[in-house]
């Protein structure tokens, strides 16, 4: 049947060829990158024999319709007539339509190889005024043999699964009859095409038909500004001179080759550096990392997957997800790819050959897949320990372990609810739960435990408050129970409200808190709690009050030192305002004897200046009188 069919679609184009003088071409989705982050997207048309021609002048609608079949891998023959042929372009009129021959969607993944040995075929243009930079035994090294080569990784990622290896012909010098200065690049690749599929001298119709995939090796200085050329789904790279010997350029358009859509995050295009579908550095044997989890699961390299059916979750699921670096030592209980319809998990663990990945290091990285493309969501770890999807499946990480073989990290994935310890119904954040509050959160006793409502007063308290709230009241009078005087071993690691956890959903493996997941529906005890004894949990209203004293006993002493040093400040001022009222008086005692001196001197010395001829009456007449008696003749001490 499959012999039929192929012998069918071969007449049907070889007809259609004879009869319009038309073409049959086979449509590819190229991706032309630009420097320093810019994408263009064109559909080309590989006839047989010749290199892809752009096609140009197609609606929006048409082109749309083209690049989602081609992304969902659709294998699709167009005719093209001659007249629409212009060197390597195809410019359909505008009031005509390209006539769809053949579309296999049955047969999607045909070109799509990724495993198996891969034999690229690289080619070096040499044009008439330059050629590039690298030698032909630099772009093998870089290429084949190096560790950190395109063929080093891919072995090392897919764990030998994908063998990049080259043809005899190793990197073949392609010389044209072009100058590579201003000219486009796709001229130079279709003439380096037609040479090399003269030096290889194979019955072929091109060098396409005889290998895996294709490099090509353009020398500077053409147009556009271009850095990498690629086919989705395809066998074609071509590579702007240095960029064919960068490592992350090279893992770039493989991917796309091998099938791979670029890689977003938040909606953003390029800014995924997890993986090798991001941006990538001009650098040779850098960065050394590998593709992120929905690239790794189309990839089809790991076996150890989980697809988790988010209809039929109806109790918590606890995984141990392996580091995808340690996949050749995964066992039966890890996983190393978890899907959850479009949104795909994986352990980015940075070590081994995915040492240098630049983003969400050793996290676990939560990217979703479709409108063909990834989009990088979240990523989880200790600190950022929850993320809630569109549909309210949790996903929360409950531990690392690092010093096992594989690292591993235990994921619990369920609904409004976890199986880690941690209970609460409100919509998780992406930052770390809070320490627990000061009071407990009450909790019910078990049935036979529990004080009833009595119809007769309460008798006298119980030296120990009970701090287990009732779930439900009752009528029948029953002897009040004598508290416990050991603690309780269950212990609320964080408070919460409380929800139930007596579903029939819940699988018999779950560990949830029975202190921190009963409704005030529950009126007996579950199965844990029939099996242990229950402990009361020691009150705090004990250490509170102690609390409350010392804080007092505290504030007593602090008002009782400043009450003495009040008044050694209040002493030391009353002394010292005394010794400065003794000070006053002295110093008035000491200024009368002065002034008491020196009038005795002035008198004395007016007396011994006055003439020998000048009396004792004359002086008193000059005087007029200003001395009394007393002051005349007091005599001086």
């Amino acid at each position: 049947m499959t012999l039929f069919r192929a012998l069918s679609k071969l007449l049907l184009l070889i007809f259609l060829h004879g009869a319009w003088s038309e073409h049959v071409c086979q449509l590819y989705l190229n991706t032309v990158q630009y420097y320093p982050f810019r994408q263009e997207e064109t559909i080309g048309c590989q006839s047989h024999g010749s290199f892809p021609y752009e096609v140009k002048n197609l609606s929006k609608e048409t082109l749309h319709s083209l690049r989602s079949r081609l992304l969902n891998y659709e294998l699709i023959w167009v005719s093209i007539r001659d007249e629409w042929i212009d060197n390597t372009t195809v410019t359909v009129p505008t009031n005509m339509t390209l006539s769809t021959i053949s579309s296999l969607n049955e047969e999607r993944r045909q070109l799509s190889k990724t495993s198996g040995i891969y034999q690229i075929l690289m080619l070096r243009i040499i044009a008439l005024d330059s050629e590039p930079d690298l030698s032909s035994e630099q772009l093998y090294n870089l290429t084949f043999v190096d560790d950190a080569s395109l063929r080093g990784q891919m072995e090392k990622c897919s764990f030998g699964k994908l063998q990049i290896v080259p043809t005899k012909y190793g990197v073949m010098d392609v010389r044209v009859q072009r100058n590579a200065t201003n000219t486009q690049h796709v001229l130079l690749v279709e003439d380096a095409y037609q040479v090399a599929k003269t030096l290889v001298n194979e019955d072929v119709d091109t060098i396409l038909d005889l290998v895996d995939g294709v490099m090509v090796v353009v020398p500077p200085g053409t147009l556009g500004g271009w850095t990498a050329f690629g086919w989705f789904n395809g066998k074609h790279t071509s590579f702007n001179n240095l960029w064919a010997g960068y490592l992350g350029a090279t893992m770039h358009e493989i991917g796309h080759n091998l099938g791979l859509p670029h890689a977003y995050e938040n909606g953003v295009e390029y800014e995924d550096h997890t993986g090798y579908m991001g941006t990538a550095p001009q650098q040779m044997h850098f960065p050394q990392k590998c593709y992120n989890a929905p690239n790794h699961w189309h990839l089809g390299w790991y076996s150890r997957t989980l697809e988790i059916d988010g209809d039929a979750l109806t109790s918590p699921t606890n995984v141990k997800l392996a580091a995808f670096v340690d996949y050749d030592m995964a066992t039966d209980e890890h996983y190393v790819i978890i899907k959850l319809r479009d949104y795909y998990m994986q352990y980015n663990r940075a070590t081994k050959f995915n040492v240098d990945t630049s983003e969400m290091r050793d996290m676990v990285t939560i990217v979703e897949s479709g409108d063909h493309k990834t989009n990088l969501v979240a990523g989880l770890d200790s600190q950022s320990r929850y993320w809630q999807s569109p549909i309210g499946i949790v996903v929360e990480v409950c531990r690392f372990d690092d010093s096992s073989e594989p690292n591993y990290v235990e994921l619990n994935i369920g609904l409004s609810k976890t199986d880690c310890g941690f209970a609460w119904t409100q919509e998780p954040s992406t930052f770390p739960i809070p320490r627990p509050f000061l009071f407990p959160t009450l909790s019910p006793k078990p049935l036979d435990q529990q004080i009833l409502t009595s119809t007769s007063p309460t008798l006298a308290p119980s030296v120990v408050p009970t701090i287990h709230p009732i779930t439900s009241p009752h009528h029948a009078a029953i002897e009040p129970v004598i508290p416990s005087q050991t603690p309780t071993s269950v212990k609320e690691t964080n408070p919460a409200p409380h929800t139930d956890i007596a579903d029939k959903g819940q699988s018999e493996g779950s560990t949830f808190n029975p202190a921190t997941n009963t409704s005030a529906s529950d009126v007996g005890p579950t199965a844990s709690q029939e099996q242990e004894p229950i402990k009361r949990v020691k009150p705090l209203f004990a250490v509170q009050i102690m609390l409350v004293v010392l804080a007092g006993a505290l504030f007593v002493v602090i008002m009782l030192i400043l009450r003495m040093r009040c008044k050694r400040r209040k002493g030391r001022a009353e002394e010292r305002s005394a010794t400065k009222q003794n000070n006053g008086v002295s110093e008035d005692a000491n200024q009368s004897k002065s002034d008491e001196a020196i009038v005795c001197s002035v008198k004395s010395d007016s007396l011994t200046d006055k003439s020998p001829n000048t009396s004792l009456d004359t002086f008193d007449e000059e005087s007029n009188g200003n001395l009394d008696s007393d002051e005349k003749f007091k005599p001086c001490r």
